[in-house]
């Protein structure tokens, strides 16, 4: 008996030059899915870097908030700061958000460094496991 995965593919940013502010891709309703895959398909160009940020919305995309990183305890204070991603070469990258609790996911890029000539386009796969 095979069990059929329920997924969604959603096209979110075709290949576009960065630039050098945030730019957030199409949003993407999470269809009362668990799982989120961005498939990240950058090719460098004059730019330094690549930097992706993943911000969610439990109320429907009134408000989001950007996932976070804690750091390291230093006399009881945990630092917490804004996640994203650094991308430095060309290539095909995926990155996963297990367990989704959203409504909605926005994925912002920029170029930082140079002279933004990359390009970035990217993909999203929902699904529940």
């Amino acid at each position: 008996m095979t069990i059929p995965l329920k997924k969604s593919v959603h096209i979110i940013r075709t290949a576009t030059v960065l630039t050098a502010a945030y730019v957030a891709a199409t949003t993407v309703g999470s269809d009362e899915q668990n799982y989120a895959a961005i498939l990240v398909k950058y090719t460098k160009g004059d730019e330094t870097n690549l930097t992706l940020k993943i911000e969610t919305s439990v109320d429907g995309g009134t408000t989001y908030g950007q996932q976070a990183s804690d750091g390291s305890p230093s006399s009881g204070v945990i630092a917490v700061s804004p996640a994203s991603r650094t991308f430095t070469a060309t290539g095909n990258y995926w990155i996963t958000v297990n367990p989704l609790k959203a409504d909605v996911i926005k994925i912002s890029v920029l170029a930082s460094g140079g002279t933004p000539t990359g390009t970035v386009g990217l993909d999203l796969l929902t699904a529940w496991v």
